[in-house]
């Protein structure tokens, strides 16, 4: 059964607007500080270019543009923690209802849309609903199969983690690449992406006395 609609204070602008519990933004009235009459009254939100809702919000010397999903996780759930963000549970980012619920499942079956989670889950939610660019691709330009282990997600992005890796190791370059072996004394060099060596060869490193304490 869906919860009754429910207003609190926007944080940060409380006594000026409003949120309630179905993402509904309301302007209350009030005197401005030249003395001008405000109405207030539901506000019409505008979608930006992904479809999330937004508002302009003012007072004396401010003004702020802000999403309606962020604005009633804020009076009702709270802040989000380090690394967490809003995500949309049905994929519809105009649906901005909220539910009490401990877990995504409680908050769906209680007729809410929104709860708190990490970007990596927002945009495997967007895979799944097919509202993000990335929803049908199943392979990087190099072919490696995304599965969820060989996938990277960075700033919405989806990337191939044995292509990052493999770029990784490429782009390192030792600041000296040049050695001399301790045990011929024979200068070599250490191509770029291998890990720092002492010795030229297998046979010099197995024939160097080991010490104790010495690399």
């Amino acid at each position: 059964m869906t919860a009754p609609e429910e207003w609190r204070p926007a944080v940060g602008w409380e006594g000026l607007y409003e949120i309630s519990s179905y993402g509904q933004v309301k302007s209350l009235p009030r005197l401005t500080a030249d003395g001008k009459r405000v109405r207030g009254g539901i506000m019409k939100p505008s979608p930006d270019k992904r479809g999330r809702l937004e508002v302009k919000l003012s007072r004396p010397g401010r003004h702020k543009v802000r999403r309606v999903h962020q604005l009633v996780m804020e009076a009702f759930a709270g802040p989000p923690e380090p690394g967490q963000e809003v995500r949309h549970l049905d994929g519809d980012p105009a649906n901005n209802r909220w539910a009490p619920g401990s877990t995504a499942e409680e908050v769906r079956a209680a007729g809410g849309n929104l709860f708190y989670g990490t970007h990596a889950e927002n945009m495997r939610d967007m895979a799944e609903h097919g509202t993000s660019h990335w929803a049908n691709v199943t392979e990087c330009p190099a072919g490696h199969e995304y599965t969820e282990a060989n996938t990277v997600w960075y700033d919405g992005r989806r990337f191939c983690h044995e292509c990052s890796l493999t770029r990784a190791r490429e782009a390192y370059v030792p600041k000296d690449p040049r050695k001399v072996c301790p045990r011929c004394g024979r200068e070599f060099m250490r191509p770029a992406g291998q890990p720092a060596r002492k010795y030229c060869s297998d046979e010099c490193s197995t024939a160097a006395p080991k010490v104790r304490g010495v690399a």
